[in-house]
């Protein structure tokens, strides 16, 4: 069973314009509304693909009640915790004359203890039953950086045998490695930021990812935009190679690699199969535009296999 958690879910409203125009008005040609949240969005994809997937989030107000429908309507029926304060709305404006996308995020509505503890519950009651868990996003406001290791130390404690995987930034994600998830994926500006240190060459990224794996965490990802990623899980250190397609939205490929990453895992412990396949999906993702979910329809299209070598 793969188990996701969205403490800090969103409405992703996607405004589509011909061009975008500073100082001026903007005429708007589409509209597109989607339920967002990194740990959504995974559970999406492996929802499309056919996975079993338990999905655990917050929400609350006119939006969270939205953000659950549209969840409804893909046959993903999550496990929630409601708030008193409205889930936050993620507005992102995807100018076609060059297909530069502008997003505005908010922060997260806030948390009270009650509801920060029926979370913690929530956690606990479905993380006894999962094999692998994926926790990724940001944090609300109200919740203390900590959260992430704490969460990861008490599922490790009920569930020895779980395999964690932590996709976070900035504080939250430092702490959290502290407490050694399975896997983390950070981009190369994550990655250096819980380093400290610039990363301007290959021989720096790959000690990075000996720096990060020496924190008893299995797989270390990053991912390194048009220039592709790199992993290492001990036995084998690979970059791979982005394939060539028109990109039209990067939105979502982080978290379709993560998905495409958990399928796998259920069916093999090959690096390189996990990583062809995950990249793949990403790949599938980038080609389309907005937030919309991908399918196999989509996978299936892309014919080229990545290219991979041994670093």
């Amino acid at each position: 069973m793969i188990t996701t958690l969205t403490i800090n879910p969103a409405l992703d409203l996607n405004l589509t314009v011909n061009e975008l125009f500073v100082d001026d008005s903007n005429r708007v040609i589409a509209v597109q509304k989607d339920p967002g949240g990194k740990g959504i969005n995974v559970s999406r994809i492996l929802n499309k693909l056919g996975t079993k997937v338990t999905t655990i989030t917050l929400l609350g107000g006119n939006t969270g009640n939205e953000v659950t429908e549209l969840l409804r309507k893909e046959q993903l029926v999550p496990f929630t915790i409601p708030i008193k304060n409205e889930t936050r709305t993620n507005v992102t404006i995807t100018n076609l004359n060059n297909f530069s996308q502008t997003r505005f995020n908010q922060a997260g509505p806030e948390l009270d203890r009650d509801e920060y503890a029926s979370l913690l519950s929530l956690i606990e009651q479905l993380g006894d039953n999962a094999n692998i868990f994926v926790m990724s996003g940001s944090l609300l406001p109200s919740i203390k950086p900590t959260a992430y290791q704490e969460i990861i130390n008490k599922l490790k404690l009920i569930n020895p045998k779980i395999k964690i995987i932590l996709d976070a930034d900035d504080e939250a994600m430092k702490h959290g490695i502290s407490a050694c998830p399975y896997m983390i994926k950070p981009n190369i500006h994550e990655a250096e930021r819980i380093l400290d240190r610039k990363l301007t060459s290959l021989a720096d990224i790959k000690q990075a990812l000996l720096d990060l794996y020496a924190k008893e965490i299995k797989l270390v990802i990053i991912s390194r935009g048009k220039d592709g990623l790199v992993a290492y899980d001990g036995k084998k250190m690979l970059a791979i190679d982005p394939i060539p397609v028109e990109a039209k939205s990067t939105i979502g490929a982080g978290d379709s690699l993560i998905a495409g990453i958990c399928y796998m895992l259920e069916k093999t412990e090959d690096l390189q199969e996990i990583l062809t396949f995950a990249v793949k999906v990403s790949t599938a993702k980038v080609t389309t535009t907005g937030t919309s979910v991908i399918g196999w329809e989509e996978i299936n299209a892309i014919t080229a296999e990545p290219v991979i070598r041994v670093i």
